[in-house]
């Protein structure tokens, strides 16, 4: 049985780099993430099969396991502190606590069955499956543009190939798989160069290393052309210490880097190319785990780091490390560092915990043990069962959509919320869903029937449910805020209070995220509808201050200056706005026709002024005349001198 264990964990040592399921809605990082979790899952059922069948509990242990467990405490305590609903993203999502408590899995799994040469076996099984990778990199480089993207099947493919396509699910993930089994290859092949040791190894060792060695240099290659999107290091650092100003312990909570990046992202971050795209993961590893796990957290890996450097083969632990640590964080580098923490951890211990009671000797503690790990495992895999059913579902009902089959879509949607009440991204699509089906229901509003015009009630009121419950289940996710908004802004025009509703929602979305020009777009337009134009106008410059290049922002300011009877400010605006768009873009002659038709009407508007001014500075002038020609022409008469009588005072008598 224990070999039954062995060959298990090589085989999904194997697996893990090369698998992906296309039939859920994220093949490779959800996939990945799935079966990290499902096949740590299964393990520890083999696991208990090795224990029932020598009938004693041997466990070993190590500083690593230790080590890892305080991790995933704190993880767990950081955990807790979420939403329900940020919760269950962090367990499907990627770096969350789902991916902490499947490599603590395979930490126990794989310290079961160290041994020098089985460390030895497990590197073939993952070289093989660098080795496919490296294939595939391969294949799709020379695929010619005109085949790409490679499509399979051709109506709705489950499979797209493009440039950027690999294995591994990113560029920079195979780049760090490749190098690291180069380099392992590469020291084995020097070790025999020393040993003059010639033959079949020699020449396998020799083979495998230039194989590798060409994959890295494809992957370099292709980075290099095709580029690899990535949070900058200033934003990264930026979202760190404003989120340890704000929690400067616990942090922001595990697989929740997304919501400081919203909340905490300088406005800087909004000059970059990526500027309307949110980043679930920071720049450097190490920011990445300071943000989401706080002092505590940052501490405890460091002092991994530190303990790690200190081992024999600091070469490549270092390598690794930097590779994690200082670059963005993707599942393969770090299931290669815990693997590389199991199998080079020094101070292995065996530990044999046996009490047996009764007449007949039962083994106590193995059939607790055993019965704990069953009722765990066994609810772990129902619930990742579960979880991939959602995904699936999910699927199915994008490719319903596809097809224009909105009724089937809204029915397979339902079907994943059932499998997956709490993940409030499933809320999100399928209020946008019942919203879709509203909007063409009501194409026909002349001829509606009865029974049709319910169903858009029935729809309406869904879909806002919907909307609402998305946020009840994380209120600090702007995202499900702006669906609220969104939704409720559809329905201004017909639903009374819909406007306002639709206004708090904005309001409530862009504190959570305040640097988003997009957001204060939207809010100013809402604003501009209501004809609130002195509020939209300074709705729209606060889009504009956050991002000065955003052609949009400009574009409605303009507008808003307009209908304040601010032309000349207007004229202004949209000038810059044709600074901003494309020469040959349809939107620069929109905007240039715009502008001309307000400079015509500016310049006739200056001309009237002109001449009011004109003619009111010619009245005056007439006026002045008219006073100047009466004063120098009227004759006045003389002024007449009036004499005053002199009062001559009698003397007063003086008495003796």
């Amino acid at each position: 049985m224990k070999n039954i264990l062995r060959f298990y964990i090589r085989a999904c040592l194997f697996l893990f780099p090369v698998i992906f399921l296309p039939i859920v809605t994220d093949s490779f990082v959800f996939g990945k993430g799935w079966f990290l979790m499902i096949s740590a899952l299964l393990g520890l059922l083999v696991w208990v099969g090795v224990l029932l069948e020598k009938k004693k509990v041997v466990v070993k242990v190590s500083g690593v396991l230790w080590w890892f467990l305080g991790l995933l405490i704190w993880s767990l305590f950081s955990w807790l502190r979420l939403s329900v609903g940020a919760r269950m993203s962090s367990m499907v999502g990627p770096f969350g606590f789902g991916t902490v408590l499947a490599l603590f899995v395979w930490v126990f799994l794989w310290l079961q069955v160290r041994e020098k040469e089985e460390e030895k076996k497990q590197m073939v099984f993952v070289t093989v499956a660098g080795a496919l990778v490296v294939l595939s990199s391969l294949l799709t480089f020379l695929l010619p543009e005109s085949r790409l993207p490679f499509l399979w099947p051709k109506e709705n493919p489950i499979i797209s190939i493009n440039n950027t396509w690999s294995l591994t699910g990113s560029l920079l993930a195979e780049l760090v798989l490749l190098i690291f089994l180069a380099i392992i290859n590469g020291r084995d092949l020097l070790k025999k160069l020393k040993e003059e040791r010639q033959g079949v190894a020699y020449l396998t060792d020799t083979v495998k290393t230039a194989f590798l060695t060409l994959g890295v240099c494809l992957s370099f290659y292709k980075l290099f052309k095709f580029g690899f999107g990535w949070l900058d290091l200033k934003s990264s650092w930026v979202i760190a210490v404003e989120t340890f100003k704000n929690t400067p312990l616990f942090g922001v909570g595990i697989g929740n880097f997304i919501k400081a990046f919203r909340f905490s992202r300088p406005a800087s971050y909004n000059l970059t190319r990526f500027w309307n795209v949110g980043f679930a993961v920071s720049g450097m590893g190490l920011l990445h785990i300071w943000t989401e796990l706080g002092l505590v957290g940052l501490v405890l890996v460091l002092t991994g780091i530190v303990k790690l450097l200190k081992k024999k083969g600091f070469g490549l632990f270092l390598g690794l490390v930097l590779m994690v640590f200082l670059l963005p964080f993707n599942l393969i580098s770090l299931w290669l560092l815990v693997l590389l923490l199991v199998n080079r951890w020094s101070g292995v211990k065996k530990i044999r915990i046996d009490l047996f009671l009764g007449e007949e000797r039962k083994n106590i503690v193995l059939i607790s043990l055993s019965f704990l790990v069953l009722v765990l495992a066994g609810g772990g895999v129902y619930y990742s069962g579960k979880f991939l059913l959602s995904e699936i579902y999910l699927k199915k009902s994008f490719v319903f959509i596809s097809e224009n089959n909105g009724g089937e879509a809204y029915n397979w949607q339902i079907k994943a919320i059932a499998m997956n009440p709490n993940l409030p991204k499933l809320r999100r699509i399928y209020s946008q869903t019942n919203l879709a089906l509203v909007r063409s229901l009501s194409e026909k509003a002349e001829s509606l029937t009865e029974e049709e015009r319910q169903k858009i009630s029935i729809l309406t009121q869904q879909a806002v449910r919907e909307a609402k419950t998305a946020v009840n289940l994380d209120n600090r996710d702007a995202e499900s805020w702006v669906n609220l908004a969104g939704i409720y802004r559809q329905f201004a025009g017909g639903v009374e209070g819909a406007a306002d509703w639709a206004y708090d929602s904005y309001s409530q979305a862009i504190l959570l995220d305040p640097t988003n020009s997009s957001l204060k777009l939207d809010l100013g337009g809402l604003l501009f509808a209501a004809e609130k134009y002195e509020e939209a106008d300074r709705m729209f410059e606060e889009a504009v201050v956050d991002k000065r290049d955003f052609a949009n922002g400009w574009y409605n300011w303009a507008y808003s200056a307009k209908k304040r009877d601010r032309l000349s400010v207007a004229v202004a605006r949209m000038n810059q706005v044709l600074a901003l768009i494309p020469l040959d873009s349809a939107d620069y002659e929109k905007a240039e026709e715009t502008l001309n038709e307000w400079r015509s009407e500016l310049e006739r508007l200056t001309e009237q002024e002109r001449a009011r001014q004109e003619a009111v500075a010619d009245q005056q002038q007439k006026e002045e005349e008219v006073v100047a020609k009466e004063v120098l022409t009227t004759p006045m008469p003389l002024p007449t001198v009036i004499e005053e009588e002199v009062i001559i005072p009698t003397p007063t008598p003086v008495l003796d």
